[in-house]
This record gives C-alpha cells, structure tokens and sequence, in this order.
C-alpha cells in the first residue's frame, strides 16, 4: 500500500490525539525550530578565528545581501569591532560564543525533550482510555471473534509504538527541517552550483528510504500479529493455571508458549535486520557523499570560487547538512514502521457496534418480555435459532431446557441483545427492545452465570460494581445469595479481597457473590445461565437455596442444567435443534416432549446429566 494511502488511513489518529494539546505541540514547534536554527548557526561563530588564521584581509560585506561564506569572518571582525592581528582576543570571543549558542541548544533541547516526553505519555494514555472505551461499545460477538491477548497488545504495545513515533517525529522532523532549511540557505549564498550539487548527492537518502520502506512495514506488521498472539498464549496460559497444573499440562503449555515465542523471534529477527539495514547503508551513503563534496570543496579553492576559510565552512556546513537530511529519511522509515501498529489501532476505532443504540428509557418490567417469531444464524446459512416465540410474564418463572447446542444460552443473549435479531422482534412491556438505550435496559436484568467472574477486589465491590452504596439494599443483597455465613466467618468481612478471579472463594462462594452482585441492583428480570451446574453437591444446595429465596415474587429466566431445579417453574421451554419443541409446566412438556422426557428420565433414573450441558 502506498505510503500517502497508508499515511491518510491513520492521519486521523494523529489529528484526533494531537487536537487537545495543539498549545503544547506549537511551543514544541518553536522550541525545535529554535533548536534547528542555533545548531545552524553554532558552526558559524568559527568564523573570525578562520579568518585570522588566514592572515588576509578580505573586504567585509556592505550590506546583508552581499554576506557570503567567502567575507562572514571578515564582516563579524568588522561588526565587532576586532583587530584581526589580535588572534587571542578573537579566539575569546570565538570560544565564548560558542559555550554561548552550546548553552541555548542543551536548554532548548532539554525542555524539548521533558515537554514531548510529558505530551507522549498523556497522548498514550488518551489513547490507550479512549480505544478501551471504544471496545467497550462494541458487540459481544467483536470478542468472541478475537483473543483477549491480541486485544490487550493493541491497547499496550501498538498505542505505546504509535505515541512514541509522534514524540520522535515531532522533534526530529521539526529540528532537521529548521537545521536543512539554514544551511540550505547559507550554501545557496555563497555558491548555488555546488549547493544544488550537495542536494543530488543528499537525495541519495531518499533512495535508501524507498528501498527500506515496504520491507520495514510489511515486517513490523508480521511482527505486531505475531506478538499479538504471543500475548493471547501468555494471557491464556495464567487465566487456565488452574487447569495446567490439574492435567499436569505445564510441558505442553509451555510447549505451546515456545511454539509461539519461535514465531514470533524470527518476525522480530526479520525486521529488525532490515531495519538496522539502515544504519550502515546510510553511513556508507555520509562517507560517499562527504568525499565527493570534499572534492568539489578542492576544485572551487583552485578555481577561486572560494576562500581557504570559506571553503572550511563550506565543506563543514555540507556535512551538518547530512545528519538532518538522513534523520528526515530515518523519520519516514520509521513511518513506515509505526503504520502496522497505528494500522491496528485504527481499524478497531473503524469498527463501529451493529447494535444501534435506542432513545428511550426502560423502566422496570411491568407486563411482559415477548419473542415472536426470531430467527438467528452466528454465520450465514447456519441458523441457530428458528421461529421463535415465547412470552415471559412479569412475576413468572420460565426455564430454558434441551440438549448441547439446542440454542438456550443464545436465546437469552438476544433477549439481553448482545446480538441484533434477524427475522422477528423482541418487546420489552410492547416495545421493540431496539427502542431503549442499551445501559437502561440492562440495568433491568441480574445476570448469574455457569463461571461468574469476580475482580481482584473486595467482596463488597464485587456485590455493589458500578452502583451507588447502598447499605440496605446491600445486606437484602447477601441475605438473598445465602452468603451471610460465610462472609461474617472471613476476618475481614466484606471488605475480604477475593483474589484474582475470585481465586480465595470457593466455586460455591464465588457463586453466591455473583447471585448477590446480580440481585443487589434490585433487578425486574433475574437471569440465571445453569448457575449451578459446576459446583459440588453441597456448594449446590447452599446456591440453590439462595436462587429459591430471590426467585419468589421475582420475573426469572433460568438456563437449566438440572432438571430438578426447575421442575416447579410455571414454564419450561423445550428447545431442540435451534426451535420450541414444547412449551408449559413440567407435566405437559413430559407428555408432549420427547426431548424432555428422554433427558428427564436419563437424569432421574440414573442420577446422572448427561445431555445437559
């Protein structure tokens, strides 16, 4: 992809983040123009003391038009009043001008760099919020589609690559601009057929760039994917350590780590021989171009174009004039560069939610939830759900029943709408659901699922999370989940710290404190996704016991796993293959299921689940 479509793809980016801190990006502008310009100009200062050395006297400008290399000693002798018989007193002034401009370029380049270090980190850190807020916003199915370690190297390492390029960019291009613009002029001067012949040999750089360009996108691209995954293995691997330890799986994990980390090194080891390419290609390129204008130097002193101290200068300036011109080639391969990981940022900002936000507000269940006729497909041409219907009356108990795969938990994501429906409407009390902000009508639902996540925090956030505190609402909530006792036997109550994942609780005390977190907001739909299915028996009863004491007088859906937890809802809803086979209380789905029937009668006669999953 060209550079200008590549540049403009994330040119964006740059004005979005930039925009707030335009007062500190124009002082930066001045302080590295002011930069450029004095390490100009330092070299100049030399120029009396070249001339008294010289032992001539060259006539002095009249008029600034008429300032050369050829007569700046002499007109800087002439302006400041200097014998130039009197070598020491120039190399005073000489020496103290130089300390002089030194000290404005250390001052400058200091507050440059604290000012664009400040301005980096602020901008990484906007960015970083702002593309977490914007994952926030997107659909559930935006995740499930990628790993949450790709996810996390875009927030982490591709904002930190791209802020840091805008840090190096700014300062670096601004001072080689400033510095080339200068000595560009001074050169043209005094002699314009040898500065234009300076240009062509510069340019030389350019070519470099254009030979480096593709090939340090396109690696750095391969290297960011590969990292991303590597990231994904890293994450997964301490998110399952539970698992790796129980299957004694820590070989093949790391196996799997190694495999990942090889992928990743020979990227890293690709792209960062071509990069480093750079450095030695354009010290070969400094070396060709200093000699040729040394040469060119020699011929002008012969032809008499210029004098032995301008033509020192000269020589001199030409080089200066390499460093800027190759950094303003190392800022453009470096572009090239920082285009795979701001390319990765961007496109997630470019990824825009396909659940369009509603207007209203939804306020408490009155009447009823209803699905009429919803069909649903994850990908084309795969249905998931067909023709459903069902209505959820306020007060009721309905339970989602049916094999693996027949559709339960994607069911009760619609009714969530984490997913926009295909064919059919979802009406909270008449009202299509799409009508009402996400958040309001959200807030109407406790959510209690098969492995309920808790935070690294304290029992009594992990209940209230993102509400106000409410002492009574907070106690009805831990009386509801059955979680007095063991909360008040921990040392320090709710303020107990749970650990990462919940990993100090038991599975039935997460659990119990995810029934209260969902019941703690007072909620008019409780939706329980099989919320009992991992724990042992005893953990079991102790969660059953909370779900039957938050159930009475409470709107439920409830995913069931065990049949025996639901056998007393008003409805059972029998799905199978993605459609209602039976719909009623437990005595008329028996009857007319042979879903249900069969499943009832494996779990209950053998004590065992299968088919429920």
């Amino acid at each position: 992809m060209p550079l200008r479509k590549d540049f403009k793809s994330v040119s964006g980016l740059f004005k979005r983040f930039l925009r707030p801190y335009w007062g500190v990006i124009l002082f930066l502008t001045v302080i590295n123009i002011l930069l450029g310009i004095f390490l100009s100009l330092r070299p100049l200062v030399i120029a009396p003391a070249l001339e008294a050395f010289a032992g001539k006297k060259p006539k002095a400008a009249e008029q600034l038009s008429e300032l050369t290399l050829n007569n700046l000693g002499a007109t800087l002798i002439q302006t400041l009043h200097l014998d130039i018989e009197n070598i020491l007193d120039i190399g005073f002034l000489v020496a103290g001008l130089f300390v002089l401009f030194s000290v404005c370029i250390a001052g400058l380049n200091f507050s440059s760099l604290v000012l664009s270090t400040r301005t980096r980190s602020m901008i990484s850190r906007d960015m970083m919020v702002s593309l977490h807020e914007h994952m926030l916003t997107l659909p559930l199915a935006f995740f499930q589609k990628r790993r949450a370690g790709e996810l996390l190297s875009r927030l982490t390492n591709d904002v930190s690559k791209t802020a840091a390029f805008l840090d190096s960019f700014i300062r670096g291009l601004l001072q080689s601009l400033a510095q080339v613009t200068i000595s560009l002029y001074i050169l043209f001067r005094t002699d314009a057929l040898f500065t234009f012949t300076v240009i062509g040999l510069g340019s030389i750089h350019m070519v470099v760039t254009r030979l480096l360009g593709e090939k340090v996108k396109r690696k750095a691209q391969g290297v960011t994917d590969k990292m991303g995954i590597l990231n994904a293995n890293l994450f997964e691997s301490f998110l399952g350590i539970r698992l790796i330890k129980s299957f004694a799986a820590e070989k093949f994990d790391s196996e799997k780590i190694t495999s990942a980390a090889t992928k990743y090194r020979k990227f890293e080891t690709r792209y960062l021989i071509t990069k480093r390419t750079e450095e030695p290609l354009r010290i070969l390129t400094d070396a060709l171009v200093i000699g040729i204008v040394l040469i060119l130097v020699f011929y002008a002193v012969i032809q008499g174009r210029l004098s032995l101290p301008a033509s020192l200068m000269f020589f001199y300036l030409s080089q200066q004039l390499l460093a800027p011109v190759s950094n303003i080639a190392s800022q453009f391969l470096g572009l090239q560069n920082m285009i795979g990981s701001a390319a990765a940022v961007t496109d997630i900002f470019n990824t825009q939610s396909t659940i369009p936000e509603g207007t209203r507000k939804a306020d408490k269940l009155k009447e009823r939830i209803e699905v009429k006729g919803v069909d649903f497909a994850y990908e084309k041409n795969n249905p998931v759900l067909k023709n459903i219907h069902l209505a959820i009356n306020r007060g009721e108990m309905v339970a989602l029943v049916g094999p693996s795969g027949s559709g339960k938990s994607t069911l009760a994501d619609l009714i969530l709408r984490f997913y926009e429906v295909e064919k059919g409407t979802i009406t909270y009390d008449g009202r299509d659901i799409r009508e009402f902000t996400q958040e309001s009508y959200r807030n109407n639902f406790g959510v209690v699922s098969q492995e309920s996540l808790l935070f690294n925090a304290t029992i009594r956030e992990n209940i209230i999370y993102n509400r106000p505190l409410n002492d009574e609402d907070l106690s009805h909530a831990v009386w509801a989940a059955n979680a007095e006792e063991f909360i008040t036997a921990l040392p320090e109550g709710l303020s107990t710290l749970v650990g990462d994942r919940g990993i100090r609780l038991s599975g039935g005390q997460k659990q119990r404190v995810a029934i209260a977190r969902a019941v703690y907001g007072r909620p008019s739909i409780l939706l329980l996704d099989e919320a009992t299915s991992a724990l042992d028996s005893e953990s079991e009863r102790a969660v059953q016991e909370a779900i039957n004491r938050i159930l009475k007088n409470m709107t439920a859906l409830v995913i069931a796993h065990r049949l025996s937890t639901v056998t007393h809802a008003d409805k059972i809803v029998v799905l199978t293959g993605g459609e209602i086979e039976a719909i009623g209380p437990h005595q008329t789905v028996y009857e007319k299921s042979p879903t249900y029937r069969r499943l009832y009668n494996i779990q209950f006669e053998s004590g065992g689940s299968n088919g429920f999953q």
